[in-house]
């Protein structure tokens, strides 16, 4: 039961996600993150995803009593409105990512193959899918920071591209 909370306040009215969003465990809330940039890679006639980093910073500090997961998944939508493993993480876990990294206070994913897919057409830009790691054994969140977030670190996504 959210009520009362910033979490319901983020459900109730999405556009509150600009500034934090967040991810649950336990058949929790899971954050959704849209990134109409990536369709602009298209105008750029024939060019090869070399990475695609996104950057997840996170509010969380140590004396939290609620830690943050050690991993998390990102997932992207699909047409029929549910989400679907990135081939990223199906090729190589080492260069997908996903891991916590505590010194950073963020999580970084590579999604170049996704991204790929999507210029070419392959897949459609439906937005994507945070998941914490041990979401049906573990109770745990995550406090994202959003592109209005007051915080320093904002997330982004960097494309490293050849274009030929």
């Amino acid at each position: 039961d959210y009520t009362g909370t910033p979490v319901q306040s983020v459900i109730t009215t999405p556009a509150l996600g600009q500034k934090y969003f967040y991810a649950q465990t336990m058949s929790g809330v899971k954050g959704v993150i849209n990134i109409k940039g990536i369709d602009g890679l298209k105008n750029l006639g024939n060019v090869i995803i070399n990475k695609a980093e996104i950057y997840l910073p996170v509010q969380y500090f140590t004396t939290d009593p609620y830690t943050v997961s050690s991993n998390a998944f990102i997932f992207y939508k699909n047409s029929s409105g549910g989400s679907t493993v990135m081939v990223d993480q199906l090729a190589s876990f080492t260069t997908y990512g996903g891991s916590y990294n505590n010194d950073a206070k963020a999580y970084v994913f590579n999604i170049g193959r996704h991204v790929q897919q999507m210029v070419r057409g392959e897949v459609d830009n439906l937005g994507f899918e945070l998941n914490t790691s041990a979401s049906s054994v573990a109770g745990g969140r995550i406090i994202f920071s959003g592109q209005s977030s007051p915080n320093r670190e904002k997330p982004y996504l960097k494309v490293y591209y050849t274009k030929f």
